[in-house]
């Protein structure tokens, strides 16, 4: 039956009311105005289509489906609904699918901005990372203040390391969207990049402003405290988030648990311990209470306890990815079979001149996030961080060869080498403000090093070693964000240390005054001595801030964050004493070296 006069008229008046609610922030408010409006006049699709916006800001991927779907009955071919459509598809992770409705909606309407920026947003998820920025420049082009497609534009500039272009980018998309909350946000992380730390934590609380309730928001600015060094900050801001969605993201309790100390009535360890005993628990989220359960129970001083959630927690990350022992042998041995000495000799002269970049490098947790913290508390230092663009320069040059990594330098030329090196330089401009010196402190280019001796002979190279036990149970009982093949078996972990420190020790041969060499035993007990000769060695004056590097203010995006905070301490020696026969396998396996 179709609505009469008054029930259309009705209907629309309802609409309106509901869309001053919607702008007004009044989200219940507004969907009871647009299921009045519906129940009034069932042909009004916009009210269909707003309703079903809300379910999806709401994060009900079903129902607004179910909502858009009937929206389109009421109108097959509209743009808008198919665009809206596909947004809920992006939701789902279904981007193929995500991209045949944006091609549909721009099938009717070719400079539909929306679309074109959404089909961008399927292929940067696709990491077809080149055509994605295409889309959304021709975004701007076609209207020039659609906030969206600037937002897009940045995340896209922020994966290439552009992080300056990315800041700009944000800006822009917040001046033509002032209460653009999650634009504030990611402004906020991009400024984090590049060590605006005040700059940063501003932009958080603007973006909290906008959108207090905003749970994205407050992870990330929890996520800021901690690695800025507010550590209490952190931890309070971390409970509140899990005290008000206690079935939040699993990942939120391990970035939890390494802010806090727990206690043998801590309320959290019974909470994360439910939530692990739950039948239907994903992978994902049982992996990530493992490890903040190992933590937790480490704290109680439950050694067996931890010990078997970190061993639970790493055994479900080992059964996602191939990892060959043998391969990586053959990887380690053929790096030292292309760098001998007449390469060497071949390359003598090819390095280019620069001598203020520091190079901090061994194995993940042996000490290169201290000992990078101590020079960046240095007036003339500027701390990098991981920055990987020596391998991404060396990948960079050797795809023109048609060659990988290591085969790809029997390949080179000097002038290849002057490209790496440049590559390299331009791309690492950006992070110097007025200090003198960056460090790079990626412990893994330690893979690089006969490469970084060639093109940058000046430059310092810092070798950071750790007793190997201590150092690879470090490792194993922390879950590594970016991948690390090796770390989550205890034999895989021996063997892989095994190659680390054979290659080490063909670098020293090749270089024997190549680097400097610093144990983190002897800096953690005589941190004075060891400064001084890490200072030396980088041809910089002494200056007290050095001894006190936990006070100084910088972004560590590493499993350091919390430690280097603190001044040093000799609990972090010996640790792996505590563990005893539970990690046999692994010491068994360092015996061989």
């Amino acid at each position: 039956m179709s609505p009469n006069d008054k029930e259309i008229n009705d209907a629309i008046m309802l609409y309106e009311k509901a869309l001053v609610h919607q702008q007004s922030g009044e989200i219940d408010n507004a969907i009871k105005c647009y299921k009045d409006a519906i129940s009034k006049n069932p042909n009004l699709w916009q009210a269909q289509n707003n309703l079903a916006n809300l379910a999806l800001y709401k994060g009900e991927h079903g129902e607004a489906m179910y909502l858009y779907e009937k929206a389109l009955e009421l109108n097959s071919e509209n743009p808008i609904i198919q665009n809206n459509i596909g947004n809920v598809l992006i939701g789902q992770k279904k981007f193929q699918e995500a991209k045949k409705w944006f091609s549909k909606s721009l099938k009717k309407d070719p400079n539909y901005v929306e679309a074109i920026s959404n089909f961008g947003l399927c292929l940067a998820e696709e990491n077809k990372i080149d055509e994605a920025e295409t889309y959304f420049r021709k975004a701007i082009k076609i209207n020039p203040s659609f906030s969206n497609a600037y937002n897009n534009l940045a995340m896209i500039l922020k994966k290439k390391e552009k992080f300056y272009e990315a800041v700009k980018e944000y800006e822009n998309a917040i001046k033509f969207n002032p209460n653009f909350s999650d634009a504030y946000c990611n402004l906020a992380i991009s400024l984090m990049d590049i060590g605006k730390i005040n700059e940063a934590e501003t932009n958080f609380l603007q973006a909290l402003k906008v959108d207090p309730n905003n749970v994205h928001t407050k992870i990330s600015y929890a996520g800021f405290l901690k690695t800025s060094g507010k550590i209490d900050q952190a931890t309070k801001l971390y409970q509140s988030i899990i005290s008000e969605n206690p079935d939040i993201d699993a990942e939120l309790y391990r970035n939890f648990a390494h802010t806090k100390t727990f206690s043998r009535e801590d309320q959290d360890i019974r909470r994360m311990e439910l939530i692990i005993k739950k039948n239907n628990l994903d992978k994902h989220s049982k992996t990530h209470l493992c490890f903040a359960l190992g933590k937790a129970y480490e704290d109680l001083g439950q050694i067996e306890k931890s010990f078997n959630y970190i061993k639970e927690g790493n055994a479900i990350v080992r059964k996602t990815y191939q990892y060959d022992t043998n391969d990586m042998k053959k990887y380690f041995n053929n790096i030292i079979d292309i760098f001998q000495p007449d390469l060497i000799d071949k390359f003598r002269n090819s390095g280019l001149g620069e001598k203020n970049h520091i190079f901090i490098l061994g194995m993940p947790r042996s000490g290169t996030s201290l000992v990078e913290q101590i020079l960046s508390s240095h007036t003339k230092v500027c701390g990098g961080g991981e920055i990987k663009y020596v391998e991404d320069s060396i990948t960079e040059v050797g795809k023109k060869r048609q060659s990988t990594y290591p085969e790809s330098v029997k390949t080179f030329s000097s002038a290849d080498l002057a490209e790496i090196g440049s590559l390299y330089l331009n791309k690492t401009k950006q992070f110097l403000g007025s200090e003198e010196f960056l460090t790079n402190k990626l412990p893994q280019n330690f893979l690089y090093l006969g490469i970084i001796k060639l093109i940058f002979p000046k430059s310092k190279i810092i070798h950071c070693t750790r007793d190997p036990l201590d150092n690879c149970i470090s490792l194993y009982k922390n879950y590594f964000v970016g991948h690390q093949g090796y770390a989550y078996d205890l034999e895989e972990l021996g063997a892989y240390y095994n190659l680390y420190k054979k290659l080490m020790k063909h670098w020293h041969k090749l270089f024997p005054d190549g680097f400097f060499e610093i144990h983190y035993d002897n800096l953690v007990k005589d941190q004075k001595d060891q400064t001084l000769q890490l200072l030396k060695f980088c041809q910089l004056d002494w200056e007290e801030n050095c001894l006190a590097f936990h006070k100084t203010k910088r972004i560590v995006n590493t499993a350091s964050s919390v430690q280097i905070r603190k001044p040093i301490y000799k609990d972090s020696l010996e640790i792996a004493k505590k563990y005893k026969d539970l990690i046999l396998p692994l010491a068994n396996i360092l015996k061989e070296n």
